[in-house]
């Protein structure tokens, strides 16, 4: 039986998968903003709203890029960021949303795929590749201090 553990040069499946996963939720969060805004147009200033989300989704997505290269702390940021957000995601699904039942299920769609995307990430596959990127990482980094 072949070892699915692919070598440390090559990214694991699951990880491509997870980053994929983590690049969907970004487009769900676009078009969640994008039609939270649309209905609550008429009684709220978008302005403050539009930059914060901007900037959120800018830092979401320099994240990715992170993760996607195999750095560990931008995998376990994610973690801790996902963990912290839970209250806030479970409070808003019950009371800010309520403009509309699809904001709802694109929420709980962008909750499910960012549970999914952790699992691939922190999974039994994906975990060497993230430590052997490190420990390679910092032996290069080491070697360039040592010839400087």
């Amino acid at each position: 039986m072949p070892d699915p553990t692919p070598s440390p040069d090559e990214k694991p499946a699951v990880v491509i998968k997870a980053v994929n996963l983590l690049y969907l939720s970004v487009a769900l969060s676009v078009v969640n903003f994008l039609l939270a805004s649309y209905l609550s147009l008429p009684q709220v200033d978008l302005f403050v709203p539009s930059i914060l989300f901007l900037f959120g989704l800018a830092f979401f997505i320099w994240q990715i890029h992170y993760i996607d290269l195999g750095c560990n702390w931008a995998r376990i940021l994610f973690l801790v960021l996902f963990l912290l957000s839970i209250p806030i995601w479970i409070i808003s699904l019950f009371r800010m949303y309520r403009l509309s039942f699809v904001l709802d299920v694109i929420s709980l769609a962008k909750f499910t795929i960012d549970v999914l995307a952790l699992t691939l990430l922190f999974g039994c596959h994906a975990r060497p590749w993230f430590v052997w990127v490190k420990t390679d990482a910092s032996a290069t980094s080491e070697e360039a201090n040592r010839k400087s």
